[in-house]
Order: structure tokens, then C-alpha cells, then sequence
């Protein structure tokens, strides 16, 4: 009987065994072999995601049973990996990207094996840097000169951008380009990009506005000339874009109104204002324009001017001044001709004062009211004749009408009638005389002037200044 316990390991091996009595032997081969203790728990850290082009931390196996006298593995390690048959270690460098796989590695003696998957990813280098031209502003339908990205680090599979970019702008995931047209106007925002490989990814910012197409061509009618209390027609602005909104420089005149909205020029100007000119700007996210609207604002154009005429005055008789009659505001006062010699005129005022020292046929002084609205002119008739130093009896009841005349004048208030009648000019000189018939005296050929008539009846005198006209 062979027993026991075997302690040690021994190779195949024929056993003769011979069985002996008095009469002889036989005898018998036993094989016998003492193989080890099969290993029983093989391990590994596992799974293992490594870096292309990056030493890995060695892969030592855990084992349990019996000593392992050799390893293997199946399939092959990615390039750049080693397998120690001898220690079932796995070291090295992977020089080569490989996807996701079970390497199987299986622990050996003379007992038997057992087996363990090693789980084995390499990935590429991560990009390691990304950036792009940034902050952009760009313009509503005008191309953008594109976008590209700088990167470093491993290569790059794909890129992705968010959120995504305005209407017309696009972003190419392979190159990571950013390109296009944009369509719409979009505020300031933070796109952020991401380039990727199997090691990772790197993001970076690109800011992007995207502006309106700036207004251009900013007219008005101009120069404007407004009147004080007047509403005035609106001044509309002719653009060409869009406009966000509209400002002026300096402010309007008062009672003007300016509409940052539609850039309308409107309203009713309460005060005087010399000409200046008004910058209206007109504005949107692309840029701006300008224009100087020119604006002056005139006072209300005195009207309605007049003063007591006709006037006779007498040599070196002081006047009494003729005062004018006048509706609205008046900044000076002119005249023309000259007024004869001794009398004044005031430019502020108006008034026509002093003393006539020249004896002065009749005629016409045209006053002129001005202000900055405009201006009104009267004309004043004015003559200036010589004191007569005749003693006349006077019928204080007299009259003669019309006076200014055109062709003839009546006479009345004399109780025995007038019989006769002479006709001087200013300056003395006799002119006519004649014969009154029906209390009427007619002057056709006589020229337009200033007159002096004497008029003759009952022994009495009396002398009157006329106008023919």
C-alpha cells in the first residue's frame, strides 16, 4: 500500500513496485507525479485608463495557491506596453491610442492556472489649450472674417459650441471655424467653445455683439426760421438705418420739443432766439450719425403802425410830437427821407419832435417799425410852410372840406358867402386866384402838395392849409 501526504513536488516518475514471497516475486511500475498547488485567485487593479505617450504605473498582479511558475496574456498589450511572463507585471509607455479592452492574463504551475481580466483603455494627450480673437463685434449682414481656433495638446476629434451662435453665424464642429453672415442684431454674450479627444477637453470664451448697421445720411430741413408764439410745422429727420434713438445739442429754444424716439422737432417757441445750430444724433449699435439743424426764432413782426397825418407845421414853430401808433414789440425805428431841418426822430422810440427851422414842400417820410420778425413802415405826410404876418379878420366859423382833397373843396360857415380866393405855395409864392361860385373851388391841374388858401369876403381874411392829393 502506497499512503501519505506528498511534500513536495516531483516530476512523473515509474515506481517499480515488487511483491516477494518463498516461492518468487512480481513486479509492477507506478507512475506517480506531485504536481503543486494549482494558483487559485489571480487580480489586478482594473480598469485602467492610460495616456498616450505617458508612463503608466506597473500593473502587479495579486495571486493566491500555489506559486505561479509563468504568466500569459492574450491579446497582445497596446504598443508600448510590456507583459512580464516571469512576474505578470505590465509596465511601459503607450505610444498608440487604443479603445477600450479585456486583456486576459493567465497564472501558471504545474497544478493548473487561473485566469483575470485587465481592463486597459489609452486615450490621447488632452488638448491642453484653446483660444480664439476674442472679444468680436461684428455688423448685421456684413461677413465676419473667420473665427479659427489655437489649440494645443492632443490632437482635437471634435468641437462644440453653447449656446448657440445668432442667426447666420456657423460653427464648423470638425475645425471648430466660426464663420458666416450675421442676420440679427444680438447683445454681448459669452460663447463658450470645447475641443475634444479621448483625454479630455479644454474650453475657451469667445465673446461675440453683434451691432446694428450704423444710420447714415442724417438730414433735416434747414435753416429754420420760427416766430415767437407760432407753432411751427414739425422738422422730421430723413435717415437711412436703423435708429435705436436720437439726442440734440444743445437744448431747443423754449417751448420747442424734441422726440428722442422719432427725432421730431415740434411745438410753439415761447421766447427769441438768435440763429444757432441744433447737433441731432441719431444712434443704434452700430454707430451714429449727426446733423446741426440751424434754428432761429424771431420775434412776432410789429404791424399796424400809424401816426396823426397829415401834418403842417410852421417854421420855427415848435411841434407837437408825433407819437406812433403801434401793435407788437419794436427793437428800432427808421425813416426816410431825412426829416427837414430842426426836426428829430427818435430811432428807439419812434417819436417826431423839435422845431422846423426850413420852410418844406409836402412830402412823404416812410417810418419802418422793426424787430427780428420782420418789420411795418407808415408814411407821414408832413409840410412846413411860412408864418404870414398878415392881420386877418377870422370867420371862426369857417370850414373847408375834404381836406386832403383830390380835385375840389367846398367852403362853409360864412353867412354872406366867400367871393374870392388865392392859392400860395408853402413858400409864398401866389399860384391862383379866382372867383368862387357855389361856395366850391376846383383844383384839377393843380400838383399834389401842401397849399395855403386865402379866402376873401366881407372885408374879412382867412387862410387855411390845404392838401391836395
Amino acid at each position: 500500500m502506497i499512503s501519505g501526504t506528498p511534500t513536495v513536488i516531483s516530476s512523473t516518475a515509474t515506481y517499480t513496485v515488487t511483491a516477494n514471497n518463498s516461492g518468487g516475486s512480481v513486479s509492477f511500475g507506478v507512475v506517480i507525479t506531485v504536481n503543486d498547488v494549482a494558483p487559485n485567485s489571480l487580480s489586478y487593479n482594473s480598469p485602467n485608463v492610460f495616456t498616450k505617450n505617458s508612463v503608466i504605473s506597473n500593473l502587479n498582479p495579486t495571486v493566491s495557491g500555489g506559486a505561479v511558475i509563468s504568466y500569459g496574456i492574450a491579446p497582445s498589450l497596446p504598443s508600448g506596453l510590456s507583459f512580464n511572463t516571469s512576474t505578470g507585471v505590465i509596465s511601459g509607455t503607450p505610444t498608440v491610442i487604443s479603445s477600450t479592452a479585456t486583456y486576459t492574463v493567465t497564472a501558471n504551475n504545474s497544478g493548473g492556472s487561473v485566469s483575470f481580466g485587465v481592463v486597459i483603455t489609452v486615450n490621447d494627450v488632452a488638448p491642453n489649450s484653446l483660444s480664439y480673437n476674442s472679444p468680436n463685434v461684428f455688423t448685421k449682414n456684413s461677413v465676419i472674417s473667420n473665427l479659427n481656433p489655437t489649440v494645443s495638446g492632443g490632437a482635437v476629434i471634435s468641437y462644440g459650441i453653447a449656446p448657440s451662435l445668432p442667426s447666420g453665424l456657423s460653427f464648423n464642429t470638425s475645425t471648430g471655424v466660426i464663420s458666416g453672415t450675421p442676420t440679427v442684431i444680438s447683445s454681448t454674450a459669452t460663447y463658450t467653445v470645447t475641443a475634444n479627444n479621448s483625454g479630455g477637453s479644454v474650453s475657451f470664451g469667445v465673446v461675440i455683439t453683434m451691432n446694428d448697421v450704423a444710420p447714415s445720411s442724417l438730414s433735416y430741413p434747414s435753416p429754420n426760421v420760427f416766430t415767437k408764439n407760432t407753432a411751427i410745422t414739425s422738422l422730421l429727420p430723413s435717415i437711412n438705418g436703423t435708429v435705436s434713438n436720437y439726442g440734440i445739442a444743445p437744448s431747443l429754444p423754449s417751448g420747442l420739443s424734441f422726440n428722442t424716439s422719432s427725432g421730431v422737432i415740434s411745438g410753439t417757441p415761447t421766447v427769441i432766439s438768435s440763429t444757432a445750430t441744433y447737433t441731432v444724433t441719431a444712434n443704434n449699435s452700430g454707430g451714429s450719425v449727426s446733423f446741426g439743424v440751424v434754428i432761429t426764432v424771431n420775434d412776432v413782426a410789429p404791424n399796424s403802425l400809424s401816426y396823426n397825418s397829415p401834418n403842417v407845421f410852421t417854421k420855427n414853430t415848435a411841434i407837437t410830437s408825433l407819437l406812433p401808433s403801434i401793435t407788437g414789440t419794436v427793437s428800432s425805428y427808421s425813416i426816410a427821407p431825412s426829416l427837414p431841418s430842426g426836426l428829430s426822430f427818435n430811432t428807439s422810440t419812434g417819436v417826431i419832435s423839435g422845431t422846423p427851422t426850413v420852410i418844406s414842400s409836402t412830402a412823404t417820410y416812410t417810418v419802418t417799425a422793426n424787430n427780428s420778425g420782420g418789420s411795418v413802415s407808415f408814411g407821414i405826410i408832413i409840410a412846413i410852410d411860412n408864418s404870414l404876418d398878415i392881420n386877418e379878420k377870422k370867420h371862426t366859423n369857417l370850414k373847408v372840406y375834404p381836406n386832403p382833397f383830390t380835385e375840389m373843396i367846398s367852403i362853409s360857415g360864412v353867412k354872406n358867402g366867400i367871393t374870392s380866393y388865392e392859392i400860395f405855395a408853402v413858400e409864398g409864392k401866389l399860384i391862383q386866384v379866382g372867383i368862387i361860385i357855389n361856395s366850391i373851388i376846383e383844383f384839377r391841374n393843380l400838383p399834389d402838395g401842401l397849399y395855403l388858401l386865402k379866402l376873401f369876403s366881407d372885408g374879412k381874411v382867412e387862410t387855411k392849409k390845404i392838401i391836395k392829393q
